[in-house]
């Protein structure tokens, strides 16, 4: 409801929409990464110890990309769509 109230005070619309995971997309917009044509936008990234900050960070609004955890004995590829590669840094 904030956010609503937010918007309608600075006169624009605000909605929020669920997507549902589809292959066949998931694997264009992965081609688009790769080849350049589209670049993901990461706002900040979080060591897994602090995970709630990063939940707070989000919450406030003012995130302007992906809010990335990085797990500590993982590293990790990330994807704009939300998928990751991971790969043991053991490897």
């Amino acid at each position: 409801m904030f956010r609503r109230r937010r918007a309608k005070r600075a006169g624009v619309r605000y909605s929020f929409l669920f997507m549902a995971a589809n292959g066949e997309q998931l694997t264009k917009i992965a081609s688009l990464i790769e080849t350049g044509e589209i670049r993901p936008v990461i706002d900040r990234v979080f060591p897994l110890e602090q995970t709630n900050e990063a939940l707070a960070y989000i919450e406030q609004g003012r995130a302007k990309g992906k809010v990335v955890i990085r797990l500590a004995m993982l590293q990790a590829t990330i994807h704009p769509i939300g998928a990751a590669n991971w790969v043991s840094r053991n490897s």
